[in-house]
């Protein structure tokens, strides 16, 4: 499998770089490729994990009570599990998303964020101070949610 996937990447930088394209043109039609192959991921998971994950992060207080609940259940829609909002919470400041509308705001960005490395990697390459705040790491989850080919 790795040997094809060489195989068509080198081809592809072949005929791209006669039709003039850049490289990073050539990045995105190997990572399409390499997307098309793949088995897709269900958008139709069970969303426990992230209410639990997203719940369980915020202070008791701002999810005991049936709308905050809903208000998280209702930003799990699209979610791939709690694993996005473990990680982003690993990155900000306890501060950052102590209460539910804030923790509503992390739960909805990452909405089509299959890929978690590209969240670690783009708030590694940013450095710690680039990603430590909300709104930061609100547009690196989006980022990775329109990055993801499968998807956009």
């Amino acid at each position: 499998m790795g040997r094809v996937m060489i195989g068509i990447f080198a081809l592809l930088n072949l005929s791209m770089a006669f039709a003039g394209a850049n490289y990073n043109d050539v990045a995105h039609d190997y990572y399409r490729f390499k997307a098309a192959k793949s088995t897709p991921v269900d958008p139709c998971t069970p969303r426990t994990s992230c209410f639990k994950t997203a719940c369980d992060l915020i202070d008791r207080f701002e999810c005991d009570d049936m709308s905050e609940q809903e208000n998280i259940r209702n930003a799990c829609r699209g979610v791939w599990g709690g694993e996005c909002i473990t990680v982003a919470s690993q990155v900000l400041g306890r501060l950052e998303y102590d209460d539910n509308e804030e923790m509503v705001q992390l739960v909805t960005s990452c909405r089509g964020v299959y890929d978690l490395e590209c969240v670690r990697y783009s708030c590694g390459r940013l450095g710690r101070m680039g990603c430590d705040d909300l709104e930061e790491v609100l547009q690196v989850n989006r980022s990775c949610a329109s990055a993801y080919p499968y998807y956009n």
